[in-house]
C-alpha cells in the first residue's frame, strides 16, 4: 500500500508539474510570430514570423538608416524575397512635424508612391495613422506612431501579386509592436 501511494503521489506531482509547465496564452499567440525581437536603443519590441530574415538598417546613406531595422520573408529559389518588413524609430528631432512629416519622409524615399487609403487605427501601443498605397513595382501598408521618445513608421509591403498573402502576417507585427517607454 505504501510504495501504490508513493507511485500515486508521483504521478499527481508530474502530472501538476506537466500542466504548470504547459504553454501560456502568449506562447500561444506566438505560434505564427514564434520570433521576438527587442531593441533597447530604438526603444520598440516585436514579434516577426519566426522564418523571416532580419537585417539592420534600410537604404544605405538615408537618414533614417541608423534608425531602421528591416524583416524579408524567405525568397523562393533564384528570387527576391517577396515580403519585407521595416520598423524606423526617429527621434523626434528629426520629424518636428509629426506624423504629416513622416508621412512626406516616406514618400520621398519610395519615388511614384500613390496612396490609395488613409486611416486612423487603434493599435495595442496607442493611436496611428494606416497608408495603404503603392509604387509600380510594391503595394505598401505603411502604420505611423508617435510617442513622447519616437516617431515610428512600420512598412510592409511585397509585389502586388504576393499583398494579400503576406497582409495577415504584416498587421500581426503592426499589433505586436510594443513601445518601450
Amino acid at each position: 500500500m505504501g510504495r501504490g501511494l508513493r507511485l500515486l503521489t508521483l504521478l499527481v506531482a508530474l502530472l501538476i508539474g506537466a500542466g504548470c509547465a504547459g504553454k501560456t496564452k502568449s506562447q500561444d499567440a506566438l505560434s505564427e510570430h514564434e520570433s521576438y525581437y527587442l531593441n533597447a536603443n530604438l526603444d520598440f519590441a516585436i514579434e516577426y514570423p519566426h522564418d523571416w530574415i532580419r537585417t539592420k538598417g534600410g537604404k544605405k546613406g538615408a537618414v533614417s538608416d541608423p534608425y531602421t531595422v528591416e524583416w524579408l520573408s524567405p525568397a523562393p529559389p533564384g528570387e527576391g524575397s517577396p515580403a519585407r518588413g521595416r520598423v524606423t524609430a526617429l527621434p523626434p528631432s528629426l520629424v518636428r512635424g509629426g506624423i504629416k512629416e513622416m508621412l512626406e519622409i516616406f514618400q520621398s524615399a519610395h519615388p511614384g508612391f500613390v496612396v490609395t487609403d488613409r486611416r486612423e487605427i487603434e493599435l495595442p501601443s496607442g493611436p496611428a495613422l494606416q497608408i495603404l498605397g503603392h509604387t509600380p513595382q510594391r503595394t505598401y501598408q505603411v502604420v505611423f506612431l508617435t510617442s513622447y521618445r519616437r516617431a515610428f513608421t512600420l512598412s510592409f509591403s511585397s509585389p502586388p501579386e504576393y499583398f494579400d498573402r503576406f497582409r495577415p502576417a504584416f498587421s500581426r507585427m503592426a499589433e505586436s509592436l510594443t513601445l518601450l517607454e
